[in-house]
């Protein structure tokens, strides 16, 4: 009989302060991250970890001593698996912080788990997050000789649960806002990445800049609005412009009204609660912007968790076993012995290459 199980993939966050030094060091020791020899990699991580923690351990401070991501993840989870029901159990890994990959892939191996559906709570695909924890987790799997069926779901940016929940939240939020004598700017703000990998082909600026038209076609909006990226670190080049750079022109154009609408995070975390309240806030405040705000996450939208369990029955249907992550298309098996898609050229990930 097969046996068929959910696995819900982040990155994780610390829970308290003294979490943030090892979270910022297992990040930094990623080879995604940081694409170094093993040692120097390590060596590296622990010098940035050591340097970087006090000034980001101050952040979580000022939101209240940590992330809840792990706990919102585990309650996602929970709603889930009331949709799916006791046939298919619903898992959640982090690759930074507790429950680890390896700790979670051993209690799915114990129960006799042989098929599993693995679904990274980013909406849009790129190699530094989604990819990165399902290499991770299909090295786990490897390493262990295990006879487990994964089927990745690479992207679900363009779901209509997903951005039925989305959609709803701007509207919300711009009901709001009327009244007001001033136009509301609309400030789409998405994680960044470095530009690198958007030269290798990275699928990720497009599929985000695709999710800004669908959304604004949804609203039918035809006032003003922009695409901004945050999060930056480190010198090299990153997608730009930047929210706090977008910020500032938007002031100068004598913007008085903006909403932030965060793109590419699910859940409340440092990157909203922090960076986008607290940081860009303030900078919008004092440079004239009167009214600032932004969206609430999706977090636990119903249409939202219609999302995921939609997604996870297409999965076990077939629907996701051999797309390419960047064309979103399904090929046959064999095209994944090849080093890339033959269509799009975008190199296969690690997860998806076939013996």
């Amino acid at each position: 009989m097969t046996s068929s199980a959910v696995l819900l993939m982040n990155f994780g966050g610390p829970a308290s302060l003294a979490e943030v030094r090892p979270f910022m060091e297992n990040l930094f020791s990623d080879p995604v991250i940081l694409p170094f020899p093993g040692p120097i990699r390590r060596r590296l991580a622990r010098y940035i970890s050591r340097r970087r923690s006090p000034m980001v351990e101050e952040q979580y401070r000022q939101i209240g001593g940590g992330s809840t991501l792990v706990q919102d993840s585990q309650k996602l989870a929970g709603l889930l698996a009331q949709r799916l029901g006791s046939g298919n159990p619903v898992f959640v890994a982090m690759a930074y912080t507790p429950p680890g990959i390896d700790e979670v892939l051993d209690s799915i191996l114990s129960k006799g788990i042989d098929t599993l559906v693995c679904l990274a709570l980013f909406p849009h695909y790129s190699l530094a997050t989604t990819g990165s924890i399902f290499n991770s987790l299909s090295r786990a799997i490897r390493s262990r000789n295990a006879r487990l069926r994964t089927l990745f779901i690479p992207a679900w940016h363009e779901h209509p649960g997903f951005l039925d929940a989305l959609t709803e939240r701007i509207r919300s939020k711009l009901q709001s806002l009327r009244g007001s004598e001033n136009p509301t700017h609309l400030l789409f703000s998405a994680h960044g990445l470095p530009i690198s990998f958007i030269r290798k082909g990275d699928p990720y600026q497009a599929q985000i800049q695709q999710n800004v038209r669908t959304l604004l076609a949804r609203l039918g909006w035809t006032g003003p609005f922009s695409l901004s990226y945050q999060s930056r670190v480190g010198p090299v080049r990153w997608l730009s412009p930047s929210t706090d750079n977008e910020i500032e022109r938007l002031a100068a154009t004598g913007c008085k009204q903006l909403l932030v609408i965060p793109l590419s995070f699910v859940s409340e975390h440092l990157e909203s609660l922090y960076e986008i309240d607290l940081l860009y806030g303030k900078l919008a405040r004092g440079l004239g912007i009167d009214i600032f705000e932004r969206t609430d996450a999706i977090g636990f939208h119903p249409r939202f968790v219609d999302c995921l369990e939609d997604l996870v029955n297409r999965a076990l249907q077939g629907r996701y076993e051999n797309t390419c992550v960047r064309c979103l298309l399904p090929r046959e098996p064999s095209h994944f012995r090849r080093k890339s898609c033959r269509d799009c050229g975008f190199q296969h990930p690690a997860f998806q290459k076939k013996s």
